[in-house]
């Protein structure tokens, strides 16, 4: 995990593109199903998500 630094998702900074040929220009889940036919609730939030892929990757790629 990253220590008390600011997340990378404040961080960030959004470059805005235009859409490119096969991008999807809106998606909506609705996970209804999943959590009723399964009892599926993921115990990790995305913010977390977010952090642990970052410290892989810098890992991976030696970007820390």
């Amino acid at each position: 995990m990253l220590n008390n630094k600011q997340s990378p998702i404040e961080d960030a900074e959004k470059q805005l593109v235009p859409l490119e040929a096969g991008d999807v220009p809106d998606t909506y889940a609705d996970a209804a199903d999943l959590v009723e036919q399964f009892h599926y609730k993921p115990a990790t939030t995305v913010e977390e998500c977010i952090q642990r892929f970052v410290a892989w990757y810098r890992n991976e790629f030696k970007l820390i």
